[in-house]
């Protein structure tokens, strides 16, 4: 007998010590009384399946699957999420994003038609208040908000202290399209994990040529120091680096460039620290301490570029 068998049974000993539906039935259809041993059978046998059942592992939303090449060095999966707040629904055709950025709390997206990008859309959200323009402004509305246009943007008030505002780039078209990508606009609860932070920082932009070719970076002051951070698809520094350890991985250092430190993540994911003390070369010791200090999502979120 397996372990179905034992279960059907076990439902089978229940049913049968069911109470009868109704006198008739009772009276009709009494059921057998079963043995006192059967009783205490079956109750075992049910909390046997349920302890086994709470005891069976699951897999954890960090596990991953099917990639040999990802590591955990220091560093990594120590995720900060932050809110996307507003999404367009709407855009001309032929748009797609290549860039998008975090600064202080607010949002700037960038989309682009033509690998020239002579045309290019951008949306962001930003903490500002429409009582600061001039009166001379012109004035209008989206979606019932108060907003105004500029020579080739239209900015509105969504709430308080949030300001959306869509612009066109040179090649695009006029305000009657501004106002349909800004009546599309829609409330996005999604959260956006930061890719590479440095002393907990939320601050962060994403350039992109394609999905395999990016770069999430976050410049912060620290102390005396100002450090450029650095995630990356591509390593394109060239030249001849003196060869160092860093997070236990392999590294490169270049103090030509007045010292920057870049460590192989895995093929195709390159994490590099640069600066320092102004007016100073940084040293591999400098920035391999600086590189213990920052977060970073090694598979960030990429489905957005080209879209």
């Amino acid at each position: 007998m397996n372990t179905e068998d034992l279960i059907r049974d076990a439902l089978r000993r229940q049913a049968d010590l069911a109470p009868p539906p109704g006198p008739v039935l009772a009276a009709l259809h009494r059921p057998r009384r079963k043995p006192l041993f059967l009783v205490v059978a079956t109750a075992v046998t049910a909390a046997v399946v349920a302890i086994a059942a709470t005891a069976l592992p699951r897999p954890s939303a960090d596990v991953s699957v099917g990639r040999v090449d990802r590591i955990t060095p220091p560093g990594a999966n120590a995720r900060t999420w932050v809110g996307l707040e507003y999404q367009p629904t709407w855009l001309p055709d032929g748009f797609t994003e290549r860039w998008r950025s975090y600064i202080g709390g607010s949002w700037t997206r960038n989309w682009q038609r033509g690998s020239d990008g002579a045309a290019s859309l951008r949306f962001s959200v930003t903490k500002s208040d429409l009582d600061a323009l001039d009166a001379s402004t012109t004035r209008t509305t989206v979606n019932g908000a108060p907003g105004y246009y500029s020579h080739n943007g239209l900015h509105w008030q969504v709430k308080p202290d949030r300001m959306l505002s869509v612009w066109l780039g040179d090649g695009a078209d006029s305000r009657e399209t501004l106002r349909r990508v800004a009546e599309s606009v829609r409330p996005d609860l999604t959260l956006v994990v930061v890719p590479v932070s440095f002393k907990g920082s939320t601050d962060f932009s994403i350039d992109a040529v394609s999905p395999d070719d990016w770069t999430a970076m976050v410049e912060v002051p620290s102390g005396d120091a100002q450090y450029l951070i650095r995630l990356h698809s591509v390593d394109r520094a060239g030249g001849a680096p003196r060869a160092v350890t860093a997070l236990g991985r392999e590294a490169a250092y270049w103090e030509e460039r007045g010292g920057v430190l870049t460590i192989m993540l895995a093929a195709g994911r390159y994490l590099s620290v640069g600066g320092g003390k102004l007016s100073q070369v940084a040293s591999v010791e400098e920035l391999v301490e600086a590189a213990g200090l920052v977060k970073f999502e090694q598979y960030p979120d990429l489905g957005w570029i080209g879209r």
